[in-house]
């Protein structure tokens, strides 16, 4: 029977330990034997990585489970210290651990829109895999380095960009904003940005007449938008002839026509046709609805194309192969 004469445990950097056991025939060397354990998809899962060892190589975590990985490839492993022991062919065992922390979520803010009441802030969040969101939006204030102790938007929005208009703004005034977000981190903020509110009101109202037609929307400047051309109705025509009657005509001495997408539409049938500003063509049939150019392609459809369609009675979405003959309304920016 072989008996062992010592047992040497060396400590390597990183709480990696080595352990190695020595005979009377000569020493068995470990030290080529390496552990790296590190993150594998995401930081709520570890990997054992072994260097230098003879097949076939064991593992044990603290947490029982006998593979190099843990916590899955989704990462469902809780905060905590997670310690590993990977022993190989010889007998030889090197140790290695691994702590989990939360990680605190990433977010960037810029502001795209200013107006004399208004702002609109456009986020943009990182997501951390295995770190759910529980909140995100934006926060501001007249004074730097705003958090969401003071006034905050709160962004309902499923994916990870998001639009936050600030309303209510005084005019001619100075706002500092920062995106947030908030995980089982905590919480964290984007960098500062600042902007200052238009010194006097917007010139224009909805259903204003102007230049060839009625405002039908207004951007957040309050400078620009767009406008609907309301002298007359148009037969009803296919979805390729709407858009070229649009496009290749000139209505009340303006030719930049064209045919509005469908949230166009919808901001129309908001904005104009349930304040009775300006009532749309309704009817019992499909053919009383109202093209827009957003659309898919379809190549078993007429046309090739399944663009959308309001519907002004009750405002409702759908598609059509374009074949079909609806209303249109042409607009055009200002």
């Amino acid at each position: 029977m072989k008996k062992i004469k010592n047992f040497l445990v060396m400590t390597l950097f990183l709480g990696i330990t080595i352990s190695c056991s020595t005979n009377e025939e000569g020493t068995l060397d470990c030290s080529g034997f390496t552990l790296d354990v590190k993150n594998w998809t995401n930081n709520y899962n570890a990997w054992a990585s072994q260097d230098g060892g003879e097949q076939p190589i064991t593992y044990q975590w603290s947490n029982g489970s006998t593979d190099d990985t843990i916590g899955g490839q989704d990462g469902a492993l809780t905060v905590g210290t997670y310690t590993v022991n990977a022993t190989d062919g010889r007998g030889c065992t090197v140790t290695g651990s691994i702590t989990i922390e939360h990680q605190l979520g990433i977010i960037e803010s810029e502001v795209t829109c200013i107006g004399s009441y208004s702002a609109i802030i456009t986020s943009d969040v990182t997501e951390i895999a295995g770190n759910a969101i529980i909140e995100k939006g934006v926060c501001f204030s007249t004074s730097s380095n705003p958090t969401i102790n003071h006034t905050k938007v709160i962004a309902n929005n499923v994916g990870l960009d998001f639009n936050s208009k600030l309303s209510s703004l005084a005019l001619a005034t100075k706002y500092y904003v920062r995106g947030y977000v908030i995980n089982q981190g905590g919480i964290s903020y984007s960098e500062e940005v600042n902007f200052t509110t238009q010194s006097s009101p917007s010139p224009f109202t909805i259903g204003q007449e102007y230049q060839g037609g009625i405002i039908a929307y207004i951007n957040c400047d309050g400078l620009s938008g767009y406008i609907i051309y309301d002298d007359g109705v148009f037969d009803t025509y296919s979805w390729i002839r709407a858009k070229e009657i649009c496009e290749n005509n000139t209505f009340n001495g303006y030719s930049d026509w064209y045919l509005p997408n469908i949230i166009q539409l919808q901001q129309m049938y908001k904005n104009l046709h349930q304040t009775n500003i300006f009532k749309f063509e309704t009817g019992a049939t499909i053919y009383d609805n109202y093209w827009s150019s957003s659309e898919i392609y379809d190549s078993s459809a007429c046309g090739d194309r399944k663009p959308y369609y309001l519907d002004f009675d009750n405002g409702n979405v759908e598609r059509l192969e374009a074949c079909y003959h609806l209303n249109f309304m042409p607009v055009r920016n200002f």
